[in-house]
């Protein structure tokens, strides 16, 4: 079904590959100090997400724009029993947890 004016999106696995530079630029900026990787090199960046992709329970995904395959966002899943955040309250097996990074927008 079509919704004139509605962006639509794909949402793919994280390819580390293709995805490393995108993620390097978006953590480097402003927007990433959250994250707190704006010092991060690339190599340190694949590092990290390569551990990442590793461990149990987590998934990441890479949302593209249909009509452009241009990345939009970038989204980490996770069950919270399976992470540090766990040990903060009473975790159960059928919680998760995200992350969301929004790509820079094109235009204000």
């Amino acid at each position: 079904m079509n919704y004139p004016g509605v962006i639509k999106f794909e949402i793919r696995k994280l390819d580390l590959t293709k995805d490393i530079e995108t993620l390097h630029e978006w953590f480097s900026s402003d927007r990433g100090y959250f994250w707190g990787l704006q010092d991060k090199s690339l190599a340190e960046l694949e590092e990290i997400y390569v551990n990442i992709l590793k461990r149990e329970g987590y998934e990441v995904f890479m949302g593209v724009l249909s009509t452009t395959r241009k990345p939009a966002f970038l989204l980490e899943c996770y069950h919270p029993s399976k992470d540090i955040l766990g040990s903060y309250y009473d975790a159960k097996e059928t919680d998760r947890s995200r992350h969301l990074f929004v790509a820079p927008p094109e235009r204000k």
